[in-house]
């Protein structure tokens, strides 16, 4: 008898599985990442396989680019970008650590690192061509200018002047991770401002602060 409802409960378990993977939104990024080799390819698409909400991943180790496809309810370019990156390999947006490239120096693995990371913009992938903010929007970003708390909370977001900040009027955008502009709004800081993003769904997003033609202010937010 046991043997008889093994195999229902055992497909009941997978058919809720299989429906938890891809709760969200499918979403596929291409992005470059470095490497050499077959076995490059291995380490690459086991590591991001393994990472929670990953539909699937290829890396081509002619073009250097990795293409994912994603449930975005559960995890995001961030994440996987980072995730490969930690295992030696760089990314277009985040860099290996000098500790696990040197782990490949010697081998086939070894590659050359020529990603200039400071021309690399957070929220920017050049093979697909996606901003979260306006390309050719001038960026002053030396000094804090205004702040955002929290960063990680259910969408009422308190928006502060920090010292050089200007007065007046700013304007706030609010992008996905795939660049797409989900809110904007006029703000006055200069007494203190509430933004309220309720309405978005959870997720990670790129929060911009204009004051005129540049963008005085950026911040990475966490809705849940």
């Amino acid at each position: 008898m046991k043997a008889r409802t093994f195999l229902p409960m055992l497909m009941i378990a997978w058919i809720a599985l299989s429906q938890t993977v891809i709760s969200g939104e499918p979403f596929t990024i291409n992005f470059t990442t470095l490497g050499n080799c077959y076995i490059c390819k291995i380490r690459i698409e086991t590591k991001v396989n393994q990472l929670s909400g990953v539909i699937s991943s290829e890396w081509d180790y002619i073009t250097k680019v990795t293409t994912v496809t994603y449930d975005t309810e559960v995890t995001d370019a961030f994440q996987v970008m980072q995730t490969i990156a930690d295992t030696g390999h760089d990314t277009e947006w985040y860099e290996a650590p000098d500790s696990m490239y040197a782990l490949l120096i010697g081998s086939c693995c070894e590659y050359e690192r020529t990603i200039n990371y400071t021309n690399v913009q957070i929220g920017y992938l050049s093979l697909m061509g996606i901003w979260v903010y306006p390309l050719g929007t001038a960026e002053n970003l030396n000094k804090p200018s205004f702040y955002l708390f929290p960063t990680v909370g259910d969408g009422m977001i308190h928006l502060q002047k920090g010292g050089d900040s200007p007065s007046g009027q700013v304007t706030v955008e609010v992008f996905s991770m795939a660049g797409k502009l989900v809110w904007t709004g006029l703000r006055n800081p200069d007494y203190g401002e509430t933004i309220n993003l309720t309405t978005i769904p959870g997720g990670q997003y790129i929060v911009t602060i204009h004051s005129g033609n540049s963008i005085v202010s950026r911040h990475r937010i966490v809705l849940i």
